[in-house]
């Protein structure tokens, strides 16, 4: 294995045998001594990366997390030093605090602290830095935690915390949604239970609801995105307790028929809003439809249905124009790109066809591809790159009708961005919010 450290812009390079089952821990001392001969173990943190991440668990044995013998370990020394760091809520019922930490401190002592502080029990909640779960098995030099670093935790709802309110639940691909009601404050909610093959032991343990999670902390308190209330493990079985909306965006327009092109542009915008602060948070959607755009009380559309997500931390918006991530294929092909169909590969511009889909339900009153059968919808968008669809008192140079053919391109790369359609259609939009 190749160790490597810079110092003063010169790159030192070590080699050490492996053996199968050694870990990060077991090799520490070894890598230390021989990269910083001169400096004692006992005043600096050894932290390792590969490929630029950082490795986190550092009881797993090496071969497990790198690729062959011959990777390149980078090698980074942490002087031990005490940080203070603000913990706060991801919610909204919780306070915030200031921490003194250690640097060499685990994670599981920065818990028993913040336990202490806020007359929490040490299971009550979870910790996340940088939109990544701290495992309670880690240390805090393992990660970028500097001075002031935010920390946020999010609380666990017990069982008894929420009653069920409607005796019917919605089943959906990854979980199970039902209204409940809190018995702490009698708010009504929307729960959102998933269940895993086992128990909970990290974000690889249950993917899509700790992609929910993630989408919430990085969103944060915008009115175009459903709020999490609360969260909760059991077991095999994890709930969110969201924001609680009068009816999804489908059910609206399967009752109303096709909708006034003013509501359609009212809505059009503010989902372009959503896209829009998704991209400045580096989310792709992959699973945007008419059934996880929510209506409040006042007809504001709000996103939901975060378990598709991909994240891109630190890349610009240009950035993820060319970075695309390969996707679970969504449970509702009427809204999926070309790309999704054919390969499984998604992006920024993925979003934007379904975002073009959603319009054509709004302009024409129903899914699209509502009457076709499921090998002949995936044919059609797959090979044709477009969804058919007939609206008799829609102009073909109407701007409504060039905001669906700007986005319903087939090649990703024609689509264009949020906030090309925001400005561009600027006008439009304005003049049916007055309207």
């Amino acid at each position: 294995m190749i160790f490597q450290k810079t110092e003063n812009d010169k790159i030192y390079t070590i080699s050490f045998q492996i053996e199968q089952t050694e870990s990060c821990i077991d090799i520490r001392d070894r890598v230390f001594n021989a990269l910083w001969p001169d400096l004692s173990i006992r005043q600096f943190n050894l932290r390792f990366r590969h490929n630029d991440k950082i490795i986190t668990d550092l009881k797993t044995p090496l071969m497990d997390v790198v690729d062959c013998q011959d990777a390149v370990i980078k090698c980074d020394i942490l002087q031990i030093t005490e940080l203070k760091v603000w913990v706060y809520p991801i919610v909204e019922t919780g306070e915030a605090v200031e921490i003194s930490i250690i640097t060499s401190d685990s994670v599981m002592n920065l818990k028993r602290d913040i336990a202490t502080r806020l007359l929490y029990n040490i299971d009550d909640f979870l910790l996340f830095f940088e939109f990544e779960w701290l495992n309670e098995e880690t240390f805090i030099y393992q990660y970028d935690i500097k001075d002031n670093s935010m920390i946020k935790y999010v609380l666990l709802l017990k069982i008894e915390d929420f009653q069920q309110v409607n005796p019917e639940a919605e089943t959906g691909e990854h979980s199970v949604s039902f209204n409940a009601k809190m018995e702490s404050t009698g708010e009504e909610i929307r729960i959102k239970r998933y269940k895993s093959s086992s128990p909970f032991q990290g974000v690889e343990n249950y993917k899509p609801m700790i992609r929910e999670i993630v989408s919430f902390i990085k969103i944060g308190d915008n009115s175009r995105f459903v709020q999490l209330k609360a969260f909760y493990i059991q077991g095999k079985e994890f709930f969110l307790g969201l924001e609680l909306m009068k009816e999804n965006l489908h059910d609206f327009v399967a009752k109303s028929g096709p909708l006034q092109e003013s509501i359609i542009a009212r809505f059009a915008k503010q989902i372009l809003e959503a896209l829009e602060e998704m991209n400045e948070h580096h989310i792709y959607h992959c699973y945007l439809n008419s059934y996880n755009i929510l209506l409040d009380e006042n007809q504001q559309i709000k996103i939901s249905g975060f378990s598709l997500s991909r994240f891109f931390a630190g890349m610009t918006c240009d950035d993820m124009l060319e970075g695309f991530t390969v996707s679970k294929k969504p449970p509702t092909p009427n809204f999926s790109a070309p790309e999704i169909i054919c390969t499984g590969i998604s992006g920024l511009k993925s979003d934007i066809w379904s975002f073009g889909a959603v319009v054509v339900e709004m302009v024409t009153g129903k899914i699209p591809f509502y009457d076709w059968t499921e090998n002949d919808m995936t044919d059609k968008i797959a090979n044709n790159g477009t969804i058919p669809f007939e609206a008799p008192n829609l102009e073909q140079d109407s701007s409504l009708r060039k905001l669906i053919d700007f986005c319903l391109k087939k090649d990703m790369d024609d689509r264009p961005t949020p906030r090309f359609l925001l400005d561009h259609f600027a006008e439009y939009f304005s003049l049916h919010d007055s309207s």
